[in-house]
């Protein structure tokens, strides 16, 4: 049984933090009693998003039975978790866009019931708010701006070198301080698209992008304090006219994992 969340924000947006906070919650049954679940439901709901959380879309919870309508009002459907048809133990799942800031101790209390009649409650507690993540902060000596660096073809970043030099931050707890015990990595992959303009750029896919991911502090990873120097050219061979999306990824041990994605143009 898990609560997870995600800011889903193309760089740059002007849209409130709230409209963007994806939060997914999870149970998975005990291996050998699959079946033995019949309904799940929050019976408690933080009072702040309680009465304002929708619903988001099913595309990636494993196509759950009965699951509501993207947008609805999350308490207009009581407040249920859906069981997925094709995860392989029948997870019981709902995301929501919460539609506002949870806080370090906001509660919810899953009842799952089970065949025969019975029941047990669960709790789940936020044990902290991320209030920050790994961003770049500038490429060569350039400041990375919320102007540049977007998904837009005439906002991305330029560069007209072999070479790309990258300075990301790292992550800060609410006091600023460096969040402890984190792993570093990078992410980089292109579209060949021709958009221009106001055209927005395609998110690569698998079959035909290439995606590169350091999965450790590689000779092209400089540590400072509380910044990462990324010397790409090392990972990630760059083409004239190509676009470029590169996300600094901080992963925590147990998985969690945050970054925000920019996008490039080699000239």
């Amino acid at each position: 049984m898990q609560i997870s969340s995600n800011i889903w924000a193309t760089h740059g947006s002007t849209e409130e933090a709230p409209e963007q906070i994806a939060m997914r919650l999870h149970v998975y049954p005990v291996a050998g009693h699959e079946d033995e679940i019949t309904s799940v439901e929050c019976i408690s709901v933080p009072a702040t998003i309680r009465d304002i959380a929708t619903i988001r879309g099913a595309s990636s919870l494993g196509d759950p039975t009965d699951y509501p309508t993207e947008g609805s009002v999350w308490a207009d459907s009581g407040h249920q978790l859906y069981q997925s048809t094709t995860l392989s133990n029948n997870h019981w799942i709902v995301s929501v866009k919460p539609k506002a800031i949870m806080k370090v101790g906001d509660t919810f209390t899953i009842r799952v019931h089970y065949t025969g009649g019975g029941y047990q409650d669960f709790y789940l507690t936020t044990a902290y708010v991320l209030t920050d993540w790994a961003r770049i902060s500038t490429y060569y000596s350039a400041t990375m701006t919320s102007t540049v660096g977007t998904r837009v073809a005439s906002e991305v970043a330029t560069f007209n070198t072999s070479s790309l030099e990258v300075v990301f931050t790292k992550p800060l707890d609410e006091d600023g301080n460096v969040l402890d015990g984190l792993h570093y990595s990078i992410i980089a992959g292109f579209v060949t698209d021709e958009a221009s303009g106001d055209e927005t750029l395609p998110v690569p896919g698998v079959s035909n992008d290439i995606e590169y991911q350091a999965t450790a502090y590689p000779a092209s990873f400089t540590e400072g304090i509380d910044t990462i120097t990324v010397s790409l050219h090392e990972l990630v061979t760059f083409e004239a006219g190509s676009y470029y999306y590169i996300t600094p990824v901080a992963e925590s041990a147990d998985g969690q994992r945050n970054g925000e994605e920019y996008w490039f143009k080699k000239l």
